[in-house]
């Protein structure tokens, strides 16, 4: 995330903050009090009439609080001349309250002005974000696909952008509204492109007339003139969609698409409609090859390097009989895959082998250029899209033999659809130290450690005391303050002075882990040409993608490297938030990579405010967040209405974060 000196109380002040008014945008100039963009003689007036003012609780009123102490002194005042003369210049397009229907995805763009910089950062909160969001700090993008949990809700978010000198932020209320009917039908709505248009020129060509169909019922329409359908009165709630293009129009120059069939999961009682078109790509009729069943044919695409042996007597039609039409090999282009294509698979060439659904007995071996170089003797996985199923699954083995990759025995198509090779996914995530109620808490064992559960490292809430053996080490001085080599936390403590209302041995610690947070989440990858990692927490990505060269480690023995990623998290109150860990084998022309999803405890005591003893006790008073609550029998996270969230136990003396 990204680190603002002057702007970052601000920023903070409005993420957590109680949910804030519709569209008023908030913008980088905290002095400009009467918000007509720019600090001059108006605002110094007012800023003259709070000048000695100080506040309590409530301080939302005392605006010429520049600094955030709840008093307006000279420092204030120092603040106001920094910022004197200057002129507030809007860097987005004001975003507009949004509704999104159950059934549909929202995307939100966020839009720099004209007069924006372009060194800019993109930012939401609070986090986490609700379910089924999704944020792209590089570009600003935002999606979210509500469940019928949230159905009836509204969401107040607040999206911004910041420069070198200032930022510009407007909260978006975005509304689900009514309710899914359960017991009703519901319906499936789409559009289909032309994928080689929409890729050498850009422009949007609908695919006229084709038939699309849910398997194995009666439902079944054709694609207008745009290329749009509707399929209704559906009943079951996962179909295997078909879209079969041989009732089309046909294309430029009297181009012939390839058809696909994908699983849909839908929900029931609302019109589900796919954001994303179909794209389908164009045959590429030198490689069609007509089967000759007694003979062995080999299914050529001479321009990919990409060839099918099928066998004898073993390709069949979708009735049993053996097929004796045409098959042809077509490159799927880049990005436009069918949304079954694994998340986790970016391959270096996808391929469509039509008629959908020609089925071989024996599987059919399938010959792949080595593009990525892979040495000799080395193996990737063969995966294939079911049309059975709708979705991806692996059908063989392929090993590199020069610059070939060939079929392992007994692998192999079996059914003609889309296909692809991948290197093998062997990322393994790495816990951090655990902790026995940790484990209760997220439900995974301090010996569980699999590819879908990572255990967060877990954050000392209070830095244990130095030994006098330390001290003789020079780790640090025991009577003062307290430096952790290894982490480089420092610790100071302040014992207070005697008093009536303060109990003996309460004092007040400076932590500097929980005064300016940065949590740490880890993984362990296998080697490859090269890593890169990428965190998302709360449904928000955080920085850029993360690159490790490994170029001088040997990829072919068995070894592992450690990815770890910290994050600024003094933006985000105190709580336990979710994170998804993206780690990305990286090769020259593909990738591979696994998503570690987790918990991490973020420990936020840059605001912690402090009332009045009750019964001769200190009273934290967290100002509209969670925190850690410090005593002799332990630490407890309680969240606002102090309800205990997560108990570990460290022992030690009564103190309190400051």
């Amino acid at each position: 995330m990204f680190k603002r000196t002057l702007l970052s109380l601000s920023i903070l002040a409005i993420l957590t903050s109680q949910p804030l008014a519709d569209s008023d945008p908030a913008g980088s100039l905290p002095a400009d009090f009467n918000a007509d963009n720019t600090v001059d003689f108006n605002d110094f007036f007012l800023f003259v009439e709070q000048f000695g003012q100080s506040c309590s609780n409530d301080c939302s009123a005392l605006t010429a609080d520049l600094d955030s102490n709840q008093s307006v002194t000279f420092a204030d005042f120092f603040l106001f001349v920094e910022q004197f003369g200057q002129t507030f210049v809007p860097l987005l397009i004001t975003p507009q309250n949004q509704t999104v229907a159950l059934g549909s995805t929202l995307s939100l763009q966020l839009t720099p002005t004209a007069r924006a910089p372009i060194d800019l950062a993109f930012f939401v909160g609070p986090l986490p974000l609700p379910t089924n969001a999704r944020f792209e700090a590089q570009s600003g993008s935002f999606t979210f696909t509500p469940t019928p949990e949230q159905a009836g809700q509204s969401f107040s978010l607040l999206f911004g952008a910041s420069s070198a000198t200032q930022y510009d932020c407007y909260t978006i209320v975005i509304t689900v509204p009514g309710q899914a009917d359960q017991a009703g039908p519901s319906g499936l709505s789409g559009r289909i492109l032309d994928a080689q248009t929409f890729v050498e020129e850009g422009i949007e060509l609908p695919i006229v007339g084709a038939t699309v169909s849910l398997l194995n019922t009666q439902i079944s329409v054709v694609t207008d003139d745009q290329g749009h359908f509707a399929l209704g009165q559906i009943t079951a709630d996962s179909l295997i969609l078909d879209i079969n293009p041989s009732t089309a129009a046909p294309g430029p120059d009297g181009a012939v698409y390839a058809g696909f069939r994908e699983q849909i999961a839908l929900l029931s009682g609302v019109e589900n409609i796919v954001s994303r078109p179909f794209y389908l790509p164009r045959l590429e009729t030198a490689s069609s090859t007509v089967i000759i069943p007694d003979n062995i044919t080999i299914v050529n695409n001479e321009r990919l390097g990409i060839a099918l042996n099928v066998p004898a007597n073993s390709a069949r039609d979708a009735s049993g009989e053996l097929y004796t039409g045409a098959l042809t090999i077509s490159e799927v282009p880049e990005n436009l895959a069918p949304a079954a294509l694994p998340d986790n698979l970016q391959p270096g060439v996808l391929v469509t082998i039509q008629p959908v659904g020609i089925r071989f007995d024996p599987p059919a071996p399938i010959t792949f250029p080595n593009l990525d170089n892979a040495p000799e003797g080395s193996e990737v996985d063969i995966w294939s899209l079911d049309p059975d199923t709708g979705a991806f699954a692996i059908v063989g083995v392929g090993k590199v033999s020069g610059s070939q990759i060939l079929t392992v025995a007994g692998g192999g198509v079996r059914q003609a659809d889309w296909h692809l090779i991948s290197q093998a996914v062997l990322i393994s995530c790495a816990a951090g130290s655990l902790l026995d109620e940790a484990s209760a808490q997220f439900g995974i064992s301090p010996s569980q450690c699999s590819q879908d559960q990572a255990m967060p490292l877990d954050i000392p809430l209070e830095t244990d005391k130095c030994s006098a053996s330390d001290e003789a080490e020079n780790d640090c001085d025991c009577t003062e303050d307290c430096a952790d080599k290894s982490s480089g936390n420092l610790v100071i403590e302040h014992n207070l002075l005697s008093d009536p209302s303060v109990p003996a041995g309460f004092g007040l610690v400076y932590n500097s882990i929980t005064a300016n947070p940065e949590p740490i989440v880890n993984a362990d990858a296998t080697v490859s040409q090269s890593i890169s990692s990428q965190l998302r927490v709360g449904g928000a990505a955080i920085g850029q993608e993360q690159f490790t060269n490994t170029s001088q480690l040997d990829e072919n023995r068995d070894q592992s490297i450690r990815q770890t990623v910290s994050f600024e998290a003094k933006d985000l109150a105190t709580g336990i938030y979710p994170y998804d860990y993206t780690l990305k084998s990286n090769y020259p022309v593909s990738a591979v990579s696994n998503t570690i999803s987790g918990k991490v405890i973020v420990n936020n005591q840059d605001v912690t405010r402090f009332s009045r003893p009750v019964d001769g006790q200190p009273q934290p008073q967290m100002e509209k967040r969670p925190s850690f609550y410090q005593s002799a029998g332990g630490n407890i996270l309680l969240d606002a209405k102090r309800r205990r969230q997560f108990h570990p136990h460290y022992g030690g003396r009564q103190s309190y974060p400051f």
